[in-house]
C-alpha cells in the first residue's frame, strides 16, 4: 500500500513489482511545513483511490502472488500508531487533526 516497487529484501535484486504494470506511487504524502523560525507542522495526506485493478498480482521475487488491492489497514494503522517497535498508540501523532472525514 505504500507503493511500488517496494523492496523488502536486503539485496538490490529483489524486486516487488505489479505483474501487469510498471509502478504505482504512495497514496501516503508527507510534508513538513515551516510556520515560524522555531515552529513547524507536519502534514500527511492520504488520498484513497483504487489501488491496483482488480485481480491484480504482484510479482514478488519471481513469483506473482494476489495483491490485496482495498486493505488500508498497513496505512491506517501506521497513522493511527498501532504498529511499530513498540506500538506506540495515539503517541506516534499526539497532537494529530484531521480536517476532513
Amino acid at each position: 500500500m505504500f507503493g511500488l516497487p517496494h523492496n523488502y529484501g536486503k539485496y538490490d535484486d529483489q524486486k516487488v513489482n505489479a505483474a501487469t504494470h510498471e509502478r504505482r506511487a504512495s497514496p501516503l504524502l508527507f510534508h513538513v511545513h515551516r510556520l515560524s523560525d522555531k515552529e513547524y507542522i507536519g502534514v500527511s495526506v492520504l488520498l484513497k483511490s483504487r489501488f491496483l485493478p482488480d485481480g491484480e498480482q504482484i510479482n514478488a521475487g519471481g513469483k506473482n502472488v494476489a495483491a490485496k488491492v482495498d486493505d488500508w489497514t498497513v496505512i491506517t494503522d501506521f497513522l493511527d500508531g498501532k504498529v511499530g517497535n513498540p506500538a506506540t498508540a495515539d503517541n506516534r501523532f499526539p497532537d494529530k487533526k484531521a480536517v476532513m472525514p
